[in-house]
């Protein structure tokens, strides 16, 4: 299936600090060496390495040809049309991401803690971005002791999935399931 996504960028205030922020599409962005920078330092947050990347890395930085590897990842997905990641910039700087990481509506984001109160929104618009573009329904993995990312899940509208929670004895799966009509 060709899932057509909308190019146009959605502002997005921190419900938190009031700060605007801008979630678009990440083959909109320049991903150059100063994006790869603003990606590293981000990922290398004690809170965001130890939630995200801590297993896959086993304790080693998140470097910048990390950064390069997700650029790389990221705008091949746009190309290939099997991943579709959106960043959130504020004043132009990568804060955070959020994206479908597989054609089986795989979520995955990170955020800086710096700036808080924005992923919450960012999963909202993606899920109606993806609702829109066709998919059925978004899924995530978060760890059991990842109470923020939890928060945000539920707070987008993912409900538990006991199914996916059985595949994995680290983490909690979760779903938003778009199919369903809502009752009148």
């Amino acid at each position: 299936m060709l899932y057509i996504f909308s190019k146009d960028p959605i502002e997005i205030r921190s419900q938190k600090t009031d700060k605007t922020y801008t979630f678009v599409r990440a083959d909109r962005v320049p991903l150059g060496e100063a994006a790869v920078a603003q990606i590293a330092k981000v990922c290398d947050e004690p809170e965001i390495y130890d939630n995200v990347f801590s297993s896959i890395f086993k304790g080693k930085r998140y470097t910048e040809d990390n950064a390069r590897m997700f650029t790389k990842l990221v705008s091949d997905g746009w190309v290939n049309e099997n991943r579709f990641d959106w960043l959130i910039l504020y004043e132009e700087v990568i804060v955070g991401t959020a994206g479908i990481k597989s054609l089986e509506g795989e979520l995955g984001y990170w955020q800086s803690n710096q700036h808080p109160g924005v992923m919450t929104l960012a999963v909202q618009s993606l899920c109606s971005l993806a609702k829109d573009a066709g998919f059925i329904s978004l899924w995530a993995y978060v760890k059991k002791s990842n109470t923020p990312s939890i928060k945000v899940l539920k707070g987008s509208g993912f409900k538990l999935d006991a199914d996916l929670t059985a595949k994995r004895e680290d983490a909690y799966g979760y779903r938003a399931d778009f199919s369903r009509t809502p009752q009148i």
